[in-house]
């Protein structure tokens, strides 16, 4: 999942990121862009350190969804 993700980012990281919601997308440019920590996020945005792990999960599994074609249902 990390390396579709990051493939992802790579080739259009604006649309890959502008397709989620404000929180994870937030979520995941700070961790993967700015690099900072979970704890660091949490701070920043002022969320609990869960909800910023259950947003980057949620806009992770949305990136990695996104890149799957049609027919692979």
């Amino acid at each position: 999942m990390a390396r579709a993700v990051a493939s992802a980012l790579r080739s259009s990281p604006v649309e890959s990121l502008a397709a989620l919601p404000p929180g994870e997308r937030e979520a995941i440019g700070l961790a993967r862009i700015v690099g900072m920590n979970v704890d660091e996020i949490a701070l920043f945005s002022g969320v609990e350190a869960s909800e910023v792990k259950a947003r980057m999960r949620s806009g992770l599994g949305r990136l990695v969804t996104g890149l799957r074609p049609a027919s692979a249902s």
